[in-house]
């Protein structure tokens, strides 16, 4: 259908007036409206809502409808004074609503849409709102649109029009207002976001600016886990925004909005300058145009943004309108205080092969609720080199060391720099798997009060780290606290910086110590590191059966992970993708060590701990425990035993079409195996990392007092049931 036949249709029946918000399924019409009508006929409305006011002033002063058109995901925006204005038993004043249909059951589309398109109809007869959906023949539209008005005239009630995709004609907007902008958005995207620190957390509004930001990212080969992408919700990016920054004081939070979407709820900067919010960055570019749905104007060209930005209480504004200009600006911007606001103005358009996110919308919340979590975490070669900014930054001015006196010669320079503005008290009275004698030694010998506790070194370098806070914060006795636990507090801030890849310590909320001679496990929220700094260039001097155990225990983990009865669509992410980086990296890491394997395997381990800080484990760390007491084999070495093992008999007993059976095939797949025959495959891999794993060479016996020693904790997490015969058979012989 020709936009021009439906608006001089329109016009017959006595509708002139036109308000509302772009949609790009009703680009052609909202073209062509700009085009031929004037301001006092036509307004491009805030949002939708507004749209409906405008309308009901027109009527009161006409006594003749007006049509306000939208996409149907601002229906919403609608609900309120549809209901309480135009509604028959409130004022029943009639409006013809024209509304194109995003996500139509059946026809494909973005996942923002769908629950929007499976809803349009259904709201609309909630609300008593009688419509048509459009014909794109025009003799059938024509009976339509009459039949609307004639409804509208007879009833004095609201009626609705439905716009399919391709309903109407293309029909390109003539009549654009000049933009002399020297930068196109993309290319002020970049150049902001090339400056953001790494722990930098980014709100981006709808719409291009959220799929120029995931592009750059993907350019430059950096992780999307720091950007929230709003694909919808249009005006409230600002909102969320302020809702992370009050959460998140101690990180710097972006937001990255339009003038459209800005504009849209307005109200929004006024909450958030009031807020006084010292870690939030506003950050608006400005084309003046709704420009992913035909470059339809906004009034934002017209506004003095940041006046009124400083007259809602943000407490500095900026403006950039080229690329000199925003590269000059935005260090002063990004470190200012207070509450901050950026307007750069950039040209109209984007390039046609701008990609969507490959990611679905809940795999970016995930990702970015990761990354918030996390809070501190810094995974990258060279993250060492954070401590002494984080440092500066708390103030800290006395620090506990708990190191070993191998990590101090071998480490010693590099620590030393990181930590020259500090009193530093050293502590490496640290033995593998620490003993709660051990702690209780060190809480009596340490009579420092520290700002700050520092772990360098292993996972029982971390762990003796997290138990001593606990035990020093809290005040009290480790074991006589598993014998009578009460909820533990933190206040000294914990650094946990690995030197091995595997036991991923230092990112979960457990600490293992041993009290006569059995495992326990410290396990609360108040255990969790409150920094990880993750450098791989600290890793890679260990030698190889160390890295084999280490890099094994991380596998290991993130395979029991995935399959946990604890198992959440979340821990799912980080075990996948540490199970991945493990079969590409462990093998060249053991025996070779390049910068690429060690920093996929310093990955590796930070996502098994989150992965099992949330799940926890399974069998094979229960079977691990007596075998590493009993006959001194290093915990990942034991792990791997059974392992194999178990993904087998999980594999041939899990049932058809379960859950479990899904993800053992998904396991299979993802290392290559077929048929199930994980041992086969673990056998290779332990033969290529130089790992021993028959229990017979090992001198591990007998295999029943193995299985009967089980940690049932442990055992009860497993997602099948086992017997003592069958963890038996696990071993490997």
């Amino acid at each position: 259908m020709k936009a021009e036949f439906f608006i001089s249709t329109l016009k017959h029946e006595g509708i002139d007036s036109y308000f509302g918000v772009p949609d790009s399924l009703l680009k052609s019409i909202c073209a062509y409206i700009t085009d031929h009508s004037d301001g006092k006929h036509h307004v491009i409305s805030a949002n939708e809502g507004n749209a409906i006011g405008l309308a009901c002033g027109h009527y009161l002063a006409t006594a003749r409808p007006a049509m306000v058109y939208m996409q149907n995901s601002g229906q919403g925006n609608c609900v309120n004074p549809l209901l309480s204005l135009m509604d028959e038993e409130v004022y029943s004043i009639p409006v013809l609503l024209l509304i194109g249909w995003r996500g139509e059951p059946g026809v494909k589309d973005e996942p923002q849409h769908v629950k929007q398109g499976k809803l349009t109809l259904p709201l609309l007869e909630t609300m008593g709102i009688a419509y048509s959906v459009l014909s794109t023949n025009e003799a059938e539209a024509d009976k339509q649109i009459r039949t609307a008005c004639t409804y509208m005239r007879q009833h004095s009630k609201p009626y609705a029009l439905i716009a399919r995709k391709n309903t109407f004609a293309p029909y390109t907007l003539q009549n654009k207002r000049p933009n002399l902008a020297q930068m196109s958005r993309e290319e002020a995207i970049c150049t902001v976001a090339s400056m953001l620190a790494k722990d930098d957390m980014v709100i981006s509004t709808t719409g291009q600016i959220s799929r120029e930001l995931y592009e750059y990212r993907e350019r430059s080969s950096r992780s999307h886990q720091a950007d929230f992408l709003t694909v919808g919700a249009m005006g409230h990016a600002s909102s969320i925004a302020m809702g992370v920054a009050l959460s998140k004081p101690e990180r710097r939070v972006i937001c990255m909005d339009g003038d459209g979407a800005m504009l849209m709820h307005l109200g929004a900067i006024g909450i958030i300058g009031n807020a006084r919010l010292p870690n939030l960055r506003h950050i608006v570019f400005n084309n003046a145009a709704h420009d992913s749905v035909g470059a339809q104007p906004t009034v934002a060209d017209k506004l003095d943004i940041n006046e009124l930005a400083l007259a809602c209480g943000y407490s500095n504004c900026f403006k950039a309108d080229n690329k000199e200009e925003l590269r000059h600006i935005l260090p002063q911007f990004l470190a200012g205080s207070g509450t901050t606001l950026l307007e750069i103005t950039v040209a109209c358009g984007a390039r046609s092969d701008l990609a969507r996110p490959k990611e679905k919308p809940i795999e970016n919340k995930l990702a970015f609720m990761h990354f918030s979590e996390e809070g501190k975490g810094y995974v990258y070669p060279g993250a060492l080199g954070e401590l002494s900014r984080i440092i500066t930054t708390r103030g800290w001015k006395k620090v506990l060391l708990f190191c070993t006196e191998r990590c101090q010669n071998e480490l010693g320079e590099k620590i030393g720099a990181e930590l020259r503005n500090c009193v530093v008290t050293t502590y490496s009275a640290i033995t593998p798997n620490p003993t709660a004698q051990d702690i209780t030694k060190a809480v009596v010998g340490i009579q420092e009060t520290p700002d700050a506790i520092i772990a360098i070194g292993g996972g029982s370098v971390i762990d003796f780290a997290k138990l001593y806070r606990a035990a020093s914060d809290n005040n009290i006795n480790i074991e006589q606290y598993f014998k009578a636990p009460t909820p533990l507090i933190r206040t000294t801030p914990l650094v946990a910086i690995p030197t091995t890849a595997g036991t991923g310590s230092e990112a979960t909320r457990f600490a293992v110590v041993y009290i006569n001679g059995e495992k326990y496990s410290l396990d609360a929220a108040a255990v969790m590191p409150d920094y990880a700094l993750v450098d791989s260039q600290l890793m890679a001097s260990a030698p190889a059966y160390l890295k084999a155990t280490c890099g094994m225990d991380a596998l290991c983990q993130a395979i029991e992970g995935f399959w946990a009865r604890g198992a959440t669509p979340q821990s799912d992410i980080f075990a996948l993708e540490a199970i991945k980086l493990c079969r590409d990296a462990l093998i060249d890491f053991v025996n070779s060590c390049n910068d690429e394997s060690a920093t996929s395997m310093a990955k590796a381990s930070y996502l098994a701990g989150k992965c099992i800080s949330i799940t926890r484990t399974t069998a094979a760390h229960a079977l691990s425990y007596k075998i590493t007491q009993e006959y001194g084999i290093p915990h990942g070495h034991a792990v791997a035993l059974s392992l194999p093992g178990l993904a087998e008999l999980h594999y041939n007993n899990s049932e058809v079409n379960s859950p479990l059976r899904d993800k053992m095939l998904k396991l299979a797949e993802l290392l290559g195996i077929k048929n199930g025959e994980f041992r086969n495959w673990f056998a290779e891999l332990y033969h290529k990392i130089g790992l021993t794993y028959s229990t017979e060479e090992l001198h591990i016996a007998p295999l029943q007092e193995i299985a009967c020693a089980v940690n049932t904790e442990r055992l009860a997490n497993n997602p099948l049931p086992l017997t003592t015969a069958q963890l038996q058979q696990v071993f490997f012989p």
